[in-house]
């Protein structure tokens, strides 16, 4: 009937979404909330590291505009060492994002789907996610190989490339994790406070 609305139903965590009901409580394994609390709490160090990165982006941009308007000189490979600086910041929080649910979610078929449908295809999505996730850490591994070989560095510094696409690696790796134990344990929540699914 126009006008009627479904009711705002209360979820855990406190969020409330319209006609949303909260799934049944689980049983609580031991072993398993103190596996989420060690992942839970790498990835928040990981975040951590990726944020002091974009702290370290912002500081080097600005004293180089600083130094480059007021005393034309400008800091040599500025644009090299935040490229450098980027892949700490991205592949390092990654795993968090994916941990807490931070990622972008396109959601357009949930509500035609049928329930019982919803989990097995997101375990699948994250099951295809954890594979590209590997292939890219084992890709990054053979070209940081490569790198170290040849000795690649950026145009303007002497720095060398490998130890950051072993952070790409890392990165990419512990992502592929997250997505696994998500594959494994499908009731987990996809969105932070939300209900999964």
């Amino acid at each position: 009937m126009p006008g009627i609305t479904k009711p705002i139903v209360p979820l855990t965590g406190g969020r409330r979404r319209r006609g949303v009901i909260d799934p049944p409580p689980s049983e609580s394994d031991p072993a398993v909330d103190r596996l989420k609390t060690q992942i839970d709490f790498g990835v928040r160090a990981l975040a951590a590291v990726s944020g002091v990165g974009i702290v370290a982006m912002m500081l080097l941009t600005c004293a180089d505009v600083f130094l480059r308007y007021l005393f034309n000189a400008p800091i040599e490979g500025t644009l090299d060492i935040t490229q450098m600086l980027m892949v700490i910041v991205v592949f390092f929080g990654l795993a968090y994002c994916g941990w807490t649910g931070g990622h972008v979610v396109v959601d357009l078929l949930r509500e035609f789907l049928p329930a019982k449908i919803i989990i097995p295809l997101a375990v699948l999505v994250n099951a295809i996610a954890a594979l590209a996730m590997l292939i890219m850490a084992w890709e990054s591994v053979q070209t940081s190989f490569t790198y170290m070989i040849t000795g690649e560095t950026p145009m303007t510094v002497l720095i060398p490339k490998y130890p950051f696409i072993w952070v790409a690696a890392f990165g990419a790796l512990t992502y592929a994790a997250i997505l696994l134990f998500k594959t494994v344990r499908p009731d987990e929540r996809d969105e932070p406070g939300g209900s999964w699914p």
